[in-house]
């Protein structure tokens, strides 16, 4: 790569937060390989190369980088790649006269137990060799990670060798957007995800109900599609005065949705290796000023409790609790203005970048 930045990034799923947020992020090339649906029209510039994992380690080999930012270990998908990539760059350096390690920033808050063994029972000695295998190779790829959230910095440090690793916490919350509409209306709820069990969608259409009978003007947009895409639409066509799907829409069109929103709703429930780690739409909501309805599974539950947000239990069948939160939510949402005050200048991520990358 002629004329490289001295940073090089890897994100194995591209998206248009991504995008948005490299101009606040520090120089650099970021190879990626694959995109996701809400990148839309959002533009990408020459930083940003598309690439294969035989690519990828050829380009990490031969790239002149000082720095490298790899996906977080526990992305276990992506760890045996993570790990070649990780090897290939320290061994590189070595041959340049350099010694190098690779940094990441992590989110990951689900037991490790779940993660790496789906939740079976394992014997002692299996469950102990293999976490230590874990932490030794994770180790020998990672010099410095950044935590997205309490809840991660305790699932890594319950990894034997990654206690060590040089780290800090860098909560992930958003910055107010530079411009928020005034145009929000008042009873009206949305959902932004993947419309599947684990996202909470049933339990949403569960509880809903309820929130119609207590708050006549209520409205529930729902947008995203999955597995589940025609049980909403033909949930939504029961009442479409107070129910709307709107389907898969781009990043630009939701965060229109949001900011005409009052409350956003994200019910997530753990579903065996998933948990919810922050949960992008609920970044984005509040750098707009919106009311949270969640559950305890993200990363930012305690810091949304002490904010006057509303967090229930992830239980799925406990469909009174997220009804009663929603209807206290949308009969009195927080102030627009008050939210956007509580959130810091700087988003999270871009001063975990800084750290990262110094």
């Amino acid at each position: 790569m002629s004329g490289e930045a001295p940073l090089l990034r890897v994100f194995p799923e591209l998206r248009a937060a991504h995008v948005e947020r490299a101009e606040d992020m520090l120089p650099g090339t970021t190879l990626y390989f694959t995109q996701k649906y809400d990148l839309g029209d959002t533009p990408s510039g020459h930083e940003f190369v598309q690439v294969s994992l035989p690519q990828a380690i050829v380009k990490v080999a031969r790239s002149p980088a000082q720095k490298l930012e790899l996906p977080e270990p526990l992305w276990l998908r992506y760890y045996p790649g993570n790990f070649v990539l990780g090897i290939t760059w320290r061994v590189s350096g070595l041959l340049r006269g350099r010694r190098r390690s690779a940094s990441a920033y992590s989110i990951e808050n689900n037991d490790v137990d779940a993660l790496l063994f789906s939740g079976r029972s394992v014997p002692t000695l299996v469950r102990k060799i293999a976490l230590a295998a874990f932490g030794l190779t994770a180790r020998a790829v990672y010099g410095r990670l950044a935590y997205g959230s309490d809840g991660a910095r305790e699932t890594y440090e319950s990894i034997p060798f990654l206690r060590g690793v040089t780290s800090r916490t860098f909560l992930e919350l958003p910055a107010p957007r530079s411009t928020v509409s005034d145009e929000a209306q008042p009873g009206r709820a949305v959902f932004v995800g993947r419309l599947e069990e684990r996202k909470g969608v049933e339990r949403l259409m569960d509880a809903w109900p309820a929130v119609e009978e207590a708050v006549p003007g209520a409205v529930l947009e729902i947008v995203g599609d999955g597995p589940l895409s025609d049980e909403v639409s033909d949930w939504c066509r029961q009442n479409e005065r107070q129910r709307v799907a709107s389907g898969a829409l781009d990043h630009a069109t939701v965060l229109r949705r949001l900011e005409v929103a009052s409350v956003l709703v994200a019910p997530s429930q753990r579903d065996g290796r998933w948990r919810e780690q922050i949960g992008l739409p609920i970044s984005e909501a509040l750098s707009t000023g919106l009311t949270i309805v969640t559950t305890s599974e993200t990363g930012l539950a305690d810091w949304l409790r002490s904010t006057g947000h509303h967090v229930v239990s992830a239980d799925a069948r406990d469909h009174d609790a997220l009804s009663g939160a929603l209807i206290r939510a949308i009969e009195r949402p927080l102030d627009r203005a008050s939210v956007l005050e509580s959130l810091p200048s700087t988003l999270g991520r871009i001063e975990a970048d800084a750290w990262l990358n110094s």
